[in-house]
């Protein structure tokens, strides 16, 4: 039985959260020994400005990072990044962005103040 008190999220978070489902290519770390492929697909949703959770159908461990390219709404432009896996549950994840360049920054923020004003 727990006797601590609950974290609330809301108020801890950095950046607001948009509900949007995205298509994600996932770029994996690269395992010794293993060969084949080293990307799948996944799905993004809950994305910010400084990360989102994401289903990938890999077995990743927290603090592994990964490159995930994807398409925001309202914008044709694929933004690519590095985010590394802050925590997990089964193959659900959440990553934060830890490269991006300011350019792709500056296209997701417009995007998500776009889709805010559209909801």
């Amino acid at each position: 039985m727990s006797t601590g008190t609950k974290k609330d999220w809301s108020v801890a978070r950095r950046w607001p959260r948009y509900k949007v489902d995205l298509r994600l290519k996932v770029t994996l770390p690269q395992k010794p020994g293993a060969a084949g492929r080293n990307f799948t697909f996944g799905q993004g949703s809950d994305v910010s400005e400084g990360g989102m959770a994401a289903y990938i159908p890999s077995e990743l461990n927290v603090g592994e990072v990964v490159g995930i390219e994807f398409v925001l709404p309202y914008s044709k432009e694929t933004i690519s990044l590095r985010a590394e896996v802050r925590n997990r549950n089964g193959f659900r994840y959440g990553l934060e962005y830890v490269l991006i360049s300011e350019a792709h920054q500056a296209l997701m923020r417009k995007s998500l103040q776009t889709l805010a004003l559209m909801h």
